[in-house]
């Protein structure tokens, strides 16, 4: 349980940098 959580929060915070990366 504790892995799924931590790679979603994983997952989570790649897809908010190439968001950002995608912004500049």
């Amino acid at each position: 349980v504790t892995n799924i959580q931590q790679l979603l929060d994983l997952s989570k915070f790649y897809g908010l940098s190439a968001i950002t990366n995608f912004a500049q």
